[in-house]
């Protein structure tokens, strides 16, 4: 009997459905973004839902007309979407929806199967162009169907399930005696990146698995730094490593006192290892790390970093050293007293910059307290502090120490030298103890001005505009000035 119309377009209406739930179902599975774990979980979950439909298609006593499989297959899939509607889900409803959608698409694609199947013989002479012999029923070309996609379905896919199981337990095992080798991890590597260095350098056979057995046991990243390695360790062994911790390296990190934020972020940036002096500036002016004595409307961290030598750690990057230096700083001060002190109505931060001033001015020691009498006497004069280190400061090259009188004019809130300019708005480099305690306790004196007086360094102190120009043409003389 030649096809009809109605079958012909059946089978067509067939061919494109099947053609587009294998192409859906094969991007699905591409472009999923799961572990390798997960994606195999998923394929074999699709699998077994195909299998479940095929054992459906035996079951079902098949009607001549097609109907009676239709229906029943329909309304099996009605009762198991309901149930996945219902279903704790997350994503909300659409998530549930295109689960419906999948099953009704699946159910009529097999209750068309099972209607060919059926009719074996029509489908069969369609696609052959001779007649088949009529005494094989339709229901053994069904059932050898069935078997053929059983095995095609299960059988295959529990070898290649068999054969993956064991190359990945292989993988997992290693050996303790291969060769030494160092492998660093970068900042920022993730368990991928990890994956191709140690396949990079023998540690482990395979990328793939270290990554699967990686994320399965919840890794996410590993500490970054040189680890003391073997090759052939394998993937278990592996990861027992780097969660152990890198090697630590130090490197040092010194810090004299009277450097600008600046220059300390140029010696940070010297230490190799990726670290970068703009990242450490930056961190010193967005918050990301703040002090103690820094106050709410300051977001600034000159003078609040401790002149210190530091051991520093491979894996310390710019904002770990910030934080570490900003820390000791406030742990020193705290323990001298600066966060209860007061200096004639000057809280902690006008301390610092008070002491910030005197470390870029005293050259010896006992000039420190004095200065800072000088500072807070013309403070109270309403004075103008005229101090040469500001003016610097506000020229912004710590490399240049001369001035010209140009310069004293620049239009700057750090130039002392401008009337009604006070103390700069925050301290102009890196404190030491003692002229932190030198801030906090101030000589008695009436002194206002102060000029160089030896080749030490020492100064010349007087309380008139006349002793001090005698101290300076004394200066002059000296060849000082």
């Amino acid at each position: 009997m030649p096809p009809t119309a109605a079958s012909v377009w059946l089978r067509r209406l067939i061919a494109v459905t099947a053609v587009a739930i294998v192409v859906v179902e094969a991007v699905n599975l591409v472009s999923a973004d799961d572990p390798g774990y997960a994606l195999f979980v998923r394929t074999v979950w699709a699998l077994l839902r195909v299998i479940g439909f095929l054992v459906l298609m035996r079951a079902v006593r098949f009607g001549r007309a097609g109907a009676r499989p239709f229906g029943l297959i329909l309304a099996v899939t009605t009762v198991f979407a309901v149930a996945r509607l219902t279903e704790p889900r997350e994503g909300g409803l659409l998530p549930r929806i295109e689960v419906v959608v999948g099953f009704a698409v699946l159910a009529l694609l097999c209750g068309a199967v099972v209607v060919l199947l059926y009719r074996s013989d029509a489908v069969a002479a369609h696609l052959s162009g001779r007649p088949v012999r009529r005494h094989v029923p339709g229901w053994v070309l069904t059932a050898r169907v069935c078997v053929l996609a059983y095995s095609a379905l299960v059988l295959v896919p529990l070898l290649v399930l068999g054969s993956g199981i064991g190359w990945f337990w292989y993988q997992l095992g290693g050996e303790s005696s291969g060769a030494k080798v160092q492998v660093r991890l970068e900042r920022g590597w993730g368990v991928s990146e990890v994956a191709d260095e140690l396949a990079a350098k023998h540690v482990v056979r395979s990328a793939l698995a270290f990554n699967i057995y990686a994320r399965f046991n919840g890794e996410k990243s590993f500490q970054a730094g040189t680890y003391d390695l073997r090759e052939k360790l394998g993937v278990r062994g592996a990861v027992r490593a780097l969660k152990e911790g890198p090697r630590i390296d130090y490197v040092v990190l010194k810090i004299p006192p009277g450097l600008w934020v600046k220059q300390i972020a140029a010696r940070v940036a010297a230490l190799g290892g990726g670290r970068s002096a703009q990242a450490f500036l930056d961190g010193t002016r967005n918050n990301a790390v703040r002090s103690t004595f820094e106050p709410a409307d300051v977001s600034n961290l000159e003078g609040l970093l401790r002149p210190d030598t530091y051991k520093i750690s491979e894996s310390q990057d710019e904002i770990a050293i910030l934080q570490t230096l900003a820390k000791t700083f406030d742990e020193r001060a705290t323990k001298l007293g600066l966060a209860t002190a007061n200096v004639q109505g000057h809280g902690a931060y006008d301390i610092i910059k008070v002491a910030s001033i005197i470390e870029a001015e005293a050259k010896v020691d006992q000039d420190r307290q004095l200065i800072a009498s000088v500072i807070y006497n013309r403070l109270a004069a309403h004075m103008p502090l005229q101090i040469d280190a500001t003016v610097l400061y506000a020229r912004g090259d710590p490399k240049n120490r001369k001035l010209s009188l140009k310069d004293l004019e620049i239009k700057s809130p750090y130039n002392t030298y401008l009337p009604n300019s006070g103390l700069p708005p925050t301290p102009i480099a890196a404190v030491s103890d003692k002229s932190l305690l030198a801030a906090m306790a101030p000589a008695d004196t009436t002194f206002l001005y102060y000029v160089i007086a030896g080749k030490d360094g020492h100064h010349a102190f007087s309380s008139t505009a006349e002793e001090w120009q005698q101290n300076v043409d004394a200066a002059r003389q000296k060849g000082l000035l």
